[in-house]
């Protein structure tokens, strides 16, 4: 499970990557240097600096959903959820598609119901990039992800199989197998 929130995030945070158009004067927004320095702060297992150059980015740029979704996410790694849930909400409020991850911390808070629906609309979001064009591993695993915590175990195992088409990952086989045999009790 792990695994599928981390392609997930790297998915998202990747997807907010702004490209240069036409224009030659193309300048990054404000705090996109902080979030690729926290990024690599991450990957060196330095989170309470990660959280740090996570927050300078958004101090830059309030506007900044992925920032708020990136050190949301980081807040819930490290079980400060109140602050992830926080962090989660301010970026769908500026527009950051995170109902996934804000899913992810309602359910380890206990909030079941306001879980369900973020999950819900996680699902909405996935679905569109589907229809949208050549969906990736991370976007049908998303989705199966969100099935399985809402007990759609059909569809959920629908989804990791398209998912198993596109990369041959043994966690995602260990994750259909694990969703028959609660199909079959």
């Amino acid at each position: 499970m792990r695994w599928t929130m981390l392609l997930l995030f790297v998915v998202f945070i990747s997807g907010c990557n702004d490209s240069p158009s036409a224009n030659n004067n193309y300048n990054p927004p404000a705090g996109r240097v902080e979030i690729g320095l926290a990024q690599e702060a991450e990957a060196e297992g330095n989170y309470e600096l990660a959280i740090e150059l996570y927050t300078k980015a958004i101090e830059k740029n309030p506007e900044f959903g992925a920032a708020f979704t990136a050190r949301g996410w980081r807040h819930h790694a490290m079980n400060n959820d109140a602050a992830a849930l926080s962090d989660l909400t301010e970026a769908i409020r500026l527009g950051a598609e995170c109902y996934y991850f804000r899913a992810e911390v309602n359910q380890a808070l206990g909030n079941i119901e306001e879980a369900k629906q973020d999950y819900e609309l996680a699902i909405d979001g996935f679905s569109e990039e589907i229809a949208d064009g050549e969906p990736d591993e991370g976007t049908y695993s998303g989705r199966a992800t969100c099935y399985k915590h809402l007990g759609k175990y059909d569809l959920a195992i629908e989804d990791f199989k398209s998912a198993l088409k596109i990369s041959s990952d043994d966690a995602i086989k260990s994750e259909i197998e694990e969703l028959e045999k609660l199909q079959s009790e």
